[in-house]
């Protein structure tokens, strides 16, 4: 026989108890820092930019663009170091 003084089953408490907080919510409206935020943001941004560039065709309205980014960002060096340096000839060759 049970006793008087034993706990419900697991399913009562859990179904009709009162709920219990098992963790401190935490007061911080972010989970990451601001300046953890802000540094993913400008990466996040900077490699985009530098992709959509990157793979632009260096061949016609977009070339003297393509060019000055890719020197004044140094884009090559972060391509090159990420190993993410390709361009549209291994697709096929430049069309005449």
């Amino acid at each position: 026989m049970a006793s008087a003084d034993a706990s419900p089953p697991l399913f009562e408490s859990l179904l009709h108890g009162e709920p219990t907080s098992v963790e401190p919510r935490s007061q911080s409206r972010w989970a990451y820092p601001l300046w953890g935020i802000l540094f993913l943001t400008v990466f996040v941004a900077y490699h985009s930019m530098s992709m959509l560039v990157w793979n632009l065709p260096s061949k016609g309205l977009v070339q003297q663009f393509n060019k000055e980014y890719v020197d004044v960002s140094k884009s090559r060096h972060y391509f090159n170091a990420a190993q993410l340096h390709q361009s549209w000839a291994m697709f096929a060759p430049n069309p005449t």
